[in-house]
């Protein structure tokens, strides 16, 4: 009995030296894209209608990841369309954004090198420049008109409000928001994405409510009415 214990004890040691050279990222990246695809599949049965929107593209994984997990789930599929928007150069934060991590860290990348990852996916359309810039002349400019998901992975509250502001009019019922930052701040309701996700709600009558959460901080709602 002893014996077994002890390489039961041993088996465990070994899981957490092994668990140990997985990045918490990895971890945190794994589950969003566990989140994309189980919400498109919720989109395809609840027949919600509207493009996909992703603020804050980074390098690209999770625009990419949801446009190929909706060619498979639909079965082929082209009527949605896939807007990445990110700056591709770095954050702008503005007074009241400070934070240890998020306004230190360099989110610049090279928009040629990411644009190829997408070569072969004509649904997905890359819109790079500060939103102040991309976002302020309303969704029209795009010919957006619904919103079936949408992906707000831009971390400040200055970010998240232009974000937000964007989103008015083509949110509807049945709209899934996956808020990547939802409890950083250390789950501040009157900072970042959060803050900016309340005075949303409370500007324009939509109520949400939380159906799932995954990784660092992030959140998923469904809009329930609107």
């Amino acid at each position: 009995m002893r014996i077994s214990h002890k390489l039961f004890l041993l088996a465990q040691d070994l899981y957490i030296q092994l668990s140990s050279f997985i990045s918490p990222e990895i971890i945190h990246n794994n589950e969003k894209h566990s989140v994309l695809k189980k919400f498109l599949f919720y989109k395809k049965i609840e027949g919600v209608e509207g493009d996909y929107l992703e603020f804050g593209v980074y390098e690209g994984t999770s625009l990419k990841g949801a446009s190929t997990y909706w060619k498979k789930i639909s079965g082929g599929d082209s009527k949605m369309r896939f807007f990445g928007f990110d700056s591709f150069t770095g954050m702008n934060p503005q007074k009241g954004d400070d934070h240890p991590f998020y306004t230190t860290f360099d989110f610049s990348t090279e928009f040629q090198i990411i644009k190829k990852r997408f070569k072969n996916l004509p649904s997905v359309r890359l819109v790079p420049g500060f939103f102040n810039k991309t976002l302020s002349d309303g969704p029209k400019k795009y010919g957006i008109k619904k919103v079936s998901m949408a992906l707000v992975d831009c971390d400040l509250y200055s970010s998240a409000k232009q974000t937000f502001k964007f989103l008015e009019g083509v949110v509807q019922k049945g709209t899934i928001l996956i808020l990547d930052d939802y409890y950083n701040y250390l789950g501040g309701k009157n900072v970042g994405v959060r803050a900016a996700f309340k005075d949303f709600l409370k500007k324009n009558g939509v109520e949400a409510e939380q159906v799932d959460n995954y990784g660092i901080g992030g959140a998923v709602f469904l809009v329930t009415k609107c």
